[in-house]
Parts: structure tokens; sequence; C-alpha cells
């Protein structure tokens, strides 16, 4: 089994703390998520290991902030995890997040 770092920063908070996860799977449904992690504001960088992928697998994450004014999603990201056991592997790109002021 295989298992992958996301990472992500958080450009925007909106003016207000946020807490943040990523969304991941192997279609845009996203149908795992990573636990909330708070405390955030703009400009930091935060990350999550995820366990258990499927070797030689196409994956999909976002990540995605939320604070008392509402929720955002980054943009979808995506990864293949390597086909040798025993080799992490780890997304260099930062799904960036720009939080949007609910309307």
């Amino acid at each position: 089994m295989a298992q992958a770092t996301l990472n992500g920063q958080l450009t925007d908070n909106g003016g207000l703390v946020c807490s943040v996860k990523f969304e991941w799977d192997t279609t845009i449904d996203y149908g795992n998520e990573t636990p909330w992690q708070g405390g955030f504001t703009s400009g930091m960088t935060f990350s999550a290991t995820i366990y258990g992928l499927g070797e030689g697998v196409l994956y999909h994450f976002r990540a995605v902030a939320r604070n008392s004014r509402g929720i955002a999603y980054g943009n979808d990201m995506s990864f293949v995890t390597l086909v040798s056991p025993g080799i992490p592997v780890i997304i260099d790109d930062a799904a960036l997040v720009g939080f949007l002021e609910a309307v």
C-alpha cells in the first residue's frame, strides 16, 4: 500500500481564522477526507498524509477551508502513486485555497 502527503496554502482567510482539510479519492466525487485542522490565517501552509492507497492509481484531491462565514474549495489536483512497494509519494504542488466570503 502507498501513502501520499498532500500540501496546501490558505491564500486568504476572509478576515477570520479558518479550519482546513483535504478531500480525496479516485474520482472528483472525493469520497474520503482528512480531519479538520484549525487555527489557520492567510498565507499559512498545511499538510496531511493519507495512507492505504493503491499502487499505480490516479487519485484526485482538493483543499477545503471554512470559517464562520462559509466554506471554500480549492482546485482539483491529481497524482499517481508509485508502483514500487515501500516508497512514499509526496505531492510537490500545493493545492491553493482562496477563501471567498459567502454571500
